[in-house]
């Protein structure tokens, strides 16, 4: 987890690549936030299914929904469900951050005011 725009999509990627290293394939499926709005919530079958594919050579399972860092419900859901988790959360300059994603956010018509 961690915030938009600070790496989280290159570390899962190169995550994914490692061969005892099992990433979803839906990078943030957003299940464990329940308390944020989300556009769709996936099912608890959706969820585990993400994971079938994962087998005993992989020391790790893991997916990478940035949301979790915002959300006061994930972390402990995801304690309940999946006890002694382990974390890799990435932040980044807030300044370097804020520009990074008012550029996402105009390139994809969201934020209507070009200049930063």
């Amino acid at each position: 987890m961690g915030a938009p725009k600070c790496g989280t999509t290159s570390l899962a990627t190169w995550l994914a690549e490692h061969p005892n290293i099992y990433m979803s394939p839906w990078k943030e499926p957003r299940y464990f936030d329940w308390d944020l709005k989300a556009r769709a919530r996936i099912t608890p079958e959706a969820y585990r299914a993400l994971f079938a594919d994962a087998g005993p050579q992989h020391k790790a399972v893991g997916e990478a929904t940035v949301w979790y860092l915002y959300s006061r419900e994930a972390v402990p859901a995801i304690e309940r469900e999946l006890p002694g988790s382990k974390y890799i959360v990435m932040v980044r300059n807030p300044a370097d951050m804020a520009y990074s994603l008012h550029e996402q956010l105009t390139l994809n018509k969201v934020e209507h005011i070009k200049k930063f």
